[in-house]
């Protein structure tokens, strides 16, 4: 086939109509569809007359029908078709070949060393990049000269893909420099580095220390990537050094290596560079990297600068994350200047972060944030107040009591929270009929929250309401949907840790037996986990039946039920 292995990838899409429509005809379709570029979902399911189609298929006189039926094969990873695809390694199209070694890579297969040994003298370009990417490792370690070979090869997609097992290569510190440096395309150069650079030998510091003083910033890049913080001594300084001068992904590299490697000097020129940077996406990359220096002066004024500086809400917010990581400096007083800020965007992120910083000035910050506008301030400034345990005196209640009810449900349940985290028993009351009388249109954040504000206030005689959010339809009909409705699913989860604190054997044959559709996949675990405290026997969720994209369909019925038996739980 002309053209190799890009031109059979053009065509694979159109090859699954084929093949679906040929097994559409096994089947006994009376009309097949017409032929489709879609995938289409199928059961993972041996099927022998598949198998035997798709087998034929590898003997097509097309190389399209061929390759799609390897990549088939290889998708479903049933390892009785190796020797099936195996046999096409000898396939007169070279697009055939280089698929037939990445579907037995799939496999967890191969061939044996001759063949691969051939195949490494492949005539095209795609099958010899192919080889080197899905042989086994174990083929190389015998083979080394292999990959010497590879690394020689006239095609840069062959050598890039050869460099990948330059690992494996014992090569003395003049030769891995003098590779690196007579290799003419950097790309390879730089998968050189990284391949290189995890074997840890005596090659291994001098190639990285070409890469770093190199021209090209694709093999900096990589050399910088590589490095790890048992470097430090070894290479600090360059990386220090280079912070002055980086651009683009290797300055990026560069300042991610100066976080790990922490050498000295680093967060003092990390704050200059921060200071005179020009280019927007390096700003919150310098900011995160500064965040590695907890307890350095250097860094926290840095931080503290770029917010005070307002010049990309993006490089603001990563300061602040960054600061609210510090301990061994309170960023406490940044972090409050930052909840003064113009944009509500900052204020709730610095918020965040105050409610672990936590302390007198962050607690003071926090309540303050209670008179803001903008309801995710306040959502965020009480869970944070709820976070860091702040303690309520006699004016405080009152302020979240006036919160409760606001129009933005997301507001009423973090005040509700923090209502029950700050020990507030005039709540239950109204917690209880939030519970017991449902609207149609109510939203579900409040009843979460207020499940989760009954624990913290230890009030546990609602555990047969809870039991019913849990498993029945406890949502009303509304104009929209006539029908009633179970819960929402976090409101359901709230329900069952409610169960979890205060229910019982009871309340667990309430919850084996009391479901009136199965529960969704994502509340089973949560429902087994309650169970295995309230039975006192572990239990696990079952999944769903999963299907899985292949690019035939299948013609036998699914090899188990689509669903679990209720109530989607199982005892161990």
């Amino acid at each position: 086939m002309a053209g190799g292995l890009p031109s059979l990838g053009k065509r694979l899409a159109v090859g699954i109509a084929i093949i679906a429509l040929a097994l559409a005809g096994i089947a006994g379709a009376a009309e097949p569809a017409p032929a489709t570029d879609e995938f289409v979902v199928v059961l993972p399911v041996k099927n022998a007359a598949t198998h035997a189609l798709l087998r034929g298929l590898l003997k097509d006189s097309d190389p399209i029908r061929r390759g799609e039926a390897i990549v088939a094969l290889g998708r479903i990873g049933d390892a009785a078709d190796a020797a099936a695809i195996r046999a096409r390694l000898a396939d007169d199209d070279p697009g055939v070949r280089a698929l037939a070694l990445n579907a037995l890579a799939q496999l967890g297969t191969s061939a044996e060393d001759g063949i691969l040994e051939k195949l490494a003298g492949d005539s095209d370009s795609a099958v010899r990049a192919a080889l080197y990417a899905s042989a086994p490792r174990a083929f190389f370690e015998r083979r080394p000269d292999i990959v010497e070979r590879g690394l020689q090869d006239s095609s840069p997609l062959a050598r890039a893909a050869a460099a990948d097992r330059a690992d494996i290569l014992a090569w003395t510190p003049e030769v891995a420099v003098r590779r690196l440096e007579a290799e003419p395309d950097s790309g390879v150069r730089a998968r050189l580095v990284r391949a290189r650079a995890r074997r840890t030998d005596e090659a291994r510091a001098p190639l990285l220390r070409a890469a770093l003083e190199s021209a090209d910033a694709a093999a900096r890049q990589a050399a910088f990537d590589s490095l790890t913080a048992e470097d430090a001594a070894t290479f600090g300084a360059m990386a220090v050094e280079a912070l002055g001068r980086e651009r683009g992904a290797a300055a990026a590299a560069a300042l991610a290596a100066a976080a790990r490697l922490k050498p000295a000097g680093a967060a003092a020129a990390l704050a200059r560079r921060l200071a005179a940077e020009t280019d927007p996406m390096l700003w919150p990359i310098l900011c995160e990297a500064l965040g590695a220096f907890d307890g350095d002066a250097f860094a926290l004024d840095a931080l503290a600068a770029e917010i005070r500086r307002r010049r990309s809400f993006f490089a603001q917010a990563a300061a602040v994350r960054a600061l609210g990581g510090f301990r061994a400096l309170s960023p406490a007083a940044a972090l409050v200047e930052a909840a003064r800020d113009a944009d509500p965007r900052l204020r709730a992120r610095a918020a965040e972060q105050l409610g672990g910083v936590g302390g007198a000035e962050a607690e003071t910050a926090l309540w303050a944030l209670l008179d803001d506008d903008e309801p995710s301030v306040l959502v965020a400034a009480m869970d944070a107040l709820r976070r860091c345990g702040a303690k309520a005196d006699a004016a405080r209640p009152a302020r979240v009591r006036a919160l409760d009810g606001r129009a933005d449900p997301d507001v009423t349940a973090a005040a509700i929270r923090l209502r029950g985290a700050l020990g507030d028993r005039d709540a239950i009351p109204s917690l209880v009929q939030r519970l017991r009388r449902i609207g149609g249109d109510d939203p579900p954040a409040p009843r979460a929250a207020a499940l989760e504000a009954l624990i913290a206030l230890g009030h546990g005689a609602e555990t047969a309401r809870a039991a019913e959010i849990a498993t029945k339809k406890v949502l009303p009909p509304t104009a929209l949907t006539p029908e009633r409705r179970t819960d929402h699913l976090h409101v359901r989860r709230a329900a069952l840790r409610y169960l979890e604190r205060f229910g019982g054997a009871a309340e667990a044959e309430i919850l084996l037996r009391g479901f009136e559709e199965l529960p969704e996949s994502g509340l089973r675990p949560d429902l087994a986990r309650a169970l295995t405290k309230l039975a006192g026997r572990p239990y696990r969720a079952l999944p769903d039946y999963r299907y899985v994209t292949h690019a035939v369909e299948s013609l036998d019925a699914p090899s188990q039920p689509a669903a679990p038996p209720l109530p989607g739980v199982a005892a161990e």
